[in-house]
């Protein structure tokens, strides 16, 4: 360390504390580089060792190869065809005589004497066989114009219908009697118009509209009834065809307001002797995942809004004898009141829940419905017991649903329903008019 003094003048070099440190020796490089270089020579002398004394004879030949490969054909010039698109195979390289010959052209490499005797001497794996040339597809024969064989028409035979099959319209059973058409509809003093279209109303001569539109029916002394009404028809043709010309002439059918060309399902149902009704599209205890329509009756409407769209129901059609309501939220409503008032009012019944025979117009409770659980063993159940009910009360009603399954075990329930001892009647003939 170098300290000045500052009297003198002179500069003094003494050493305080300190300790002479150790010195480092200098690193050699060159045994690391030597190491290195032997591990990458002796790899990579080993690696091509490797693969060479693991390369076949040939292919050690192959190598040494220097010809002229074939050319591409995306690099020939126009006029230049690569070797084998000729229409002949390219031969398949031959070793013989210690000489190479490489498909596309003639060059080799001559070899000394002593190496091609010691391939010759080599054992060597067989040849490649040349591949077969593609056979080339025979061109199809031209069409020529045969005479389709001459099949003898066999008779149609009729088949049984198979237990397990589902039944369809088609399979149920003709209607064995035709009934007479009922009398002319509509009668025109039985008619309002109305911004809606005719709407029945009641006689100046108190004739109702009910009882002139109802299917005769001479009700049996001391036999208990039961109506069958079919409802929501008119919407599926092939089902309101079905009930029209399948079921019998008693049977009720009750035809939906939305439906197409309403006035002349009514009529042909009229024709073929079936009483005739309206389905009233209603607010039920689903709503609203079933929503009753842009003319259903609902719960919260006001008694004029409810009034109005059963105004527009009503004139759909003519030549009905009443309404059908479903089971739900509206008919258990105090909303049903101003209805019932309305149909009394143009001599219409009412089928449905809700009313009771003081009510002032003819009514009548639905003591079976089959529009759910549509299969066999159930639609029999409710059968039976239906017909227990009529028996026990001495009149019933049995709404169905218009399916395939439900008119197969109907047609079969109402041909035995007179061996139990009740009448089949339309709904006009098992309806109640104050305590009636």
């Amino acid at each position: 360390m170098l300290l000045l003094d500052e009297e003198d003048g002179l500069i003094a070099e003494r050493r305080v504390g300190s300790v002479d440190e150790p010195t480092r020796p200098p690193i050699n490089l060159r045994p690391i580089l030597m190491g290195l270089m032997v591990v990458v020579l002796g790899g990579g002398l080993g690696t091509a060792s490797y693969f060479l004394s693991d390369m076949d004879t040939r292919d050690i030949i192959a190598l040494l190869d220097i010809s002229d490969q074939p050319k591409l054909s995306l690099e020939m010039p126009r006029g230049e065809m690569p070797p084998g698109e000729s229409g002949s195979p390219t031969p398949p390289p031959t070793i013989g005589g210690g000489l190479l010959t490489p498909p596309g052209g003639p060059s080799v490499i001559p070899l000394p004497k002593g190496e091609a005797a010691g391939i010759a001497a080599m054992p060597m794996t067989p040849p490649l066989k040349p591949e077969a040339p593609p056979k080339a597809e025979p061109a199809p024969p031209a069409a020529v114009a045969v005479a389709p064989p001459i099949v003898q028409a066999m008779p149609e035979q009729p088949l049984p219908r198979n237990p397990d099959q589902p039944p369809t319209y088609a399979s149920l059973p003709a209607r064995l009697t035709d009934a007479k058409p009922l009398g002319p509809a509509p009668l025109e003093q039985l008619l309002r118009q109305s911004a809606y279209g005719p709407l029945p109303v009641v006689a100046r001569d108190g004739r109702q509209p009910w009882k002139a539109y109802a299917r005769p029916f001479d009700a049996p002394t001391g036999k208990p009834r039961l109506a069958v009404i079919v409802t929501g028809l008119g919407l599926d043709k092939d089902a309101t065809e079905a009930a029209i010309a399948k079921l019998p002439a008693d049977v009720t059918l009750a035809f939906s307001p939305y439906a197409g060309a309403l006035d002349k399902w009514v009529k042909k149902a009229r024709d073929a002797g079936h009483e005739v009704m309206l389905t009233l599209p209603a607010e039920t205890a689903s709503f609203p995942a079933r929503d009753p329509g842009p003319w259903g009756l609902l719960v919260a409407n006001p008694v004029e809004e409810n009034i109005s769209r059963l105004e527009r129901v009503l004139g759909r059609a003519v030549g009905y004898v009443g309404v059908l309501a479903p089971e739900g939220s509206f008919t258990g409503s105090p909303k049903l009141a101003p209805v019932l008032m309305a149909l009394k009012e143009r001599g219409l019944l009412y089928v449905g829940q809700g009313a009771t025979a003081d009510a002032g117009l003819p009514v009548a409770p639905v003591t079976a419905s089959l529009d759910v659980d549509t299969f066999r063993d159930a639609i029999e159940t409710r059968l039976t017991m239906a017909a227990r009910t009529a028996k026990d009360s001495g009149r019933g009603i049995v709404v169905v649903s218009p399916r395939p399954v439900v008119f197969d075990r109907l047609v079969g329930w109402l041909d035995r329903l007179g061996e139990q001892g009740i009448a089949l009647a339309p709904a006009s003939g098992v309806v109640k008019q104050g305590g009636k």
